[in-house]
């Protein structure tokens, strides 16, 4: 639940970072995702290229997507 609600109040600062490929909030959500440190970096590319993938999405198929890049 604390995925869905930290996409649900951060959506526009999410994918601003996901578009980047960087940032605290692909950060926090690849925390939250359990992407371990040494593996975020790997993870914030494969999120930034699968942006619009993601952005077309609705939100419980963007939720998902997001699981799959993280494991």
């Amino acid at each position: 639940h604390k995925l869905t609600a930290f996409m649900a109040l951060n959506q526009m600062n999410v994918e601003q970072d996901l578009a980047r490929g960087q940032g605290e909030y692909v950060a926090s959500l690849g925390t939250l995702l359990g992407v371990p440190n040494d593996q975020q970096s790997a993870f914030h590319a494969k999120a930034q290229g699968a942006f619009e993938t993601l952005m077309t999405s609705d939100h419980e198929a963007r939720l998902q997507h997001l699981r799959t890049l993280a494991h």
